[in-house]
């Protein structure tokens, strides 16, 4: 389940379960069977599959869904991550100012950012393809400046980008495949190489 709450030293998740890391020590894995979700980010600690704390700058694989919603971070940097098999899920986070995946090549599901209010940079550079939906959605932030995916070339679901209206960026020069439907709503469209055609 999707965290909804936090606190000092215990996770309540949406089935109202507890989950407490008083005292535990995170790991250097390099790997995560199951969901990572944040978990503080003043010691840059993350949550693996509901029951493990890692640190999240030693973090290369995540076997299912990589998820920040709700969270306290201010910035969301996994510096050596290269893959997850499932779906990226940023959202709802107030305080988040900067997303940077400078190491993400591709992700089984889709990549989702939406509300998050104070949000000027998205960094995915090397991210090539995303086996699900493309959506980013509601940032309307004056100094929303940075947007990275230059090295995208396939998206296996839709793309869609909505409400971002002060979003300054270069498009997606890369694309080729997009296997669903092509959207811009009420956001800026700089498009190089992709003619918005379904292949």
């Amino acid at each position: 389940s999707a965290i909804s709450v936090y606190t000092d030293s215990c996770l309540v998740f949406t089935d109202r379960s507890y989950y407490c890391f008083a005292g535990a020590t995170a790991s250097d894995e390099t790997s995560c069977a199951g969901d990572l979700s944040p978990y503080s980010a003043d010691d840059d600690t993350w949550v693996c599959d509901s029951s493990s704390l890692v640190y999240g700058s030693s973090i290369e694989v995540v076997m299912g869904d990589l998820s920040a919603s709700g969270s306290d971070l201010v910035r969301l940097s996994l510096p050596s991550l290269w893959n997850v098999t499932g779906g990226v899920t940023i959202s709802q986070n107030d305080d988040l100012t900067e997303v940077s995946l400078p190491a993400l090549e591709a992700t089984g599901g889709g990549v989702t950012i939406y509300d998050n209010d104070d949000l000027t940079e998205v960094s995915l550079p090397a991210l090539e393809a995303i086996g699900g939906d493309l959506n980013v959605q509601g940032m309307s932030n004056g100094d929303f400046s940075s947007f990275d995916m230059s090295a995208l070339r396939y998206v296996g679901g839709g793309v869609d980008f909505s409400s971002n209206h002060y979003m300054r960026w270069q498009g997606l020069p890369a694309l080729e495949e997009v296997g669903g439907d092509f959207q811009i709503d009420d956001s800026p469209g700089y498009w190089n190489n992709y003619d918005g055609d379904e292949s």
